[in-house]
């Protein structure tokens, strides 16, 4: 039995008691911050659906970081230009890095490293064939085909291969990215 905190009809809070069978992924209390539970939590979210919280159950960039950090008990700000001001002792500018610099704080950055540039947040993945890669909530606006000039129209939660992946402006996510969060 599970106690959520809904609204009802006049707006006033109100407690609902809901049965959640067995079977069905819980867990009771935080979970243990490993790298694996991050990444089990990462890839439950690809696919869902972009767009502003509460929108249909859908999730925009920062909202995903701190859905999955508070799975593990942490607390998050709610807008991404918050989150990549937290106080914490492993904050990077990299606003004027180099791609070669920026490459190798991630090669030795653990997954899910806070990873922001203007107005977005995204949680980094780890390195493949040398190339890094992330979780982030991305709408249109933020993905260009490499081959083409045209929009690349995605508004999910995809898995991010940051050299490659172009923005609008035809820079990499890489080369934008200007605050690393190591946690």
């Amino acid at each position: 039995i599970c106690r959520l905190v809904t609204r009802n009809e006049k707006g006033l809070m109100e407690d609902a008691y809901v049965l959640i069978p067995v079977a069905e992924d819980v867990h009771l209390g935080y979970l243990e911050y490993t790298e694996s539970n991050l990444v089990e939590l990462l890839f439950k979210h690809l696919g869902a659906a972009y767009g502003w919280p509460g929108d249909n159950n859908s999730v925009e960039c920062s909202r995903l970081l701190k859905s999955v950090y508070a799975c593990f008990g942490y607390n998050m700000p709610r807008s991404s230009q918050a989150q990549a001001n937290i106080s914490c002792s492993k904050k990077l500018d990299v606003s004027s890095s180099s791609i070669p610099e920026k490459l190798k704080i991630l090669e030795s950055a653990p997954i899910g490293t806070l990873l922001f540039f203007d107005g977005h947040s995204m949680l980094y993945l780890g390195m493949e064939d040398g190339k890094p890669y992330c979780v982030s909530a991305a709408n249109s606006d933020n993905m260009k085909k490499e081959e083409a000039s045209s929009k690349l129209y995605l508004n999910t939660v995809v898995l991010i291969n940051m050299t490659d992946t172009l923005r609008m402006d035809g820079q990499s996510w890489l080369e934008q990215v200007e605050t690393i969060v190591i946690p």
